[in-house]
């Protein structure tokens, strides 16, 4: 990605880098350099983890020993794995681009994941709680197992953390399209109203 390039510009790169029609080692590497540097602004940090979340995903629900079906090597797959760890074990990183790497990293579960989920839902703060909520559906999509805990707990932070940015957009006449494939707790939109899970 040119880093000379306006920032709307970079953030656009980093986002389409992240299209798994486009992904392969490439593309992945950049995304890579992006999340480990210091890069400003934070915002294309945060889009390059969230970006590096589908191929994750398709690598690790295909399996990679078919290379016609999955773009990206074993080396770049574990790669990634290991980066987006080590960003959201990092106190010295962003929370945000922290808490995007926790969420792109459980679309390939592993096995520190179910206490990272639980130690966020519990931290207190409302934004690793949304967080924790949307990592604890993956998990429990690809893994089972409940990290949140009670489905009384994650209704609560739930409805807290995600009604009042729901209403704040309503009255300024945002409609709520169905999450994109590059998603993460930020870009959820409710149609509906929130019920129970």
């Amino acid at each position: 990605m040119n880093s000379k390039a306006a920032e709307p510009d970079r953030l656009l790169a980093a986002e389409r880098a992240g299209d798994p029609a486009a992904m392969n080692d490439e593309p992945v590497g950049a995304l890579l350099t992006l999340l480990c540097g210091d890069v400003k602004p934070e915002k294309l940090r945060v889009k390059a983890a969230i970006s590096l979340g589908p191929v994750l995903e398709q690598a690790d629900t295909d399996g990679l020993e078919d290379m016609d079906e999955v773009p990206i090597t074993e080396r770049t797959f574990h790669a990634i794995q290991e980066t987006l760890r080590k960003t959201y074990l990092d106190a010295d990183v962003p929370q945000e681009v922290r808490r995007r790497a926790l969420e792109a990293s459980v679309r390939a579960p592993q096995d520190w994941h179910f206490d990272a989920i639980r130690a966020v839902f519990n931290s207190g703060d409302e934004a690793w709680q949304l967080t924790a909520t949307f990592c604890n559906a993956l998990h429990a999509r690809f893994r089972g197992g409940n990290p949140c805990g009670s489905v009384e707990n994650r209704t609560s932070i739930t409805t807290r953390s995600v009604q009042p940015a729901i209403e704040r957009r309503t009255r300024h006449g945002h409609t709520f399209p169905r999450p994109p494939v590059h998603c993460s707790a930020a870009d959820f939109r409710v149609d509906t109203p929130l019920r129970r899970w």
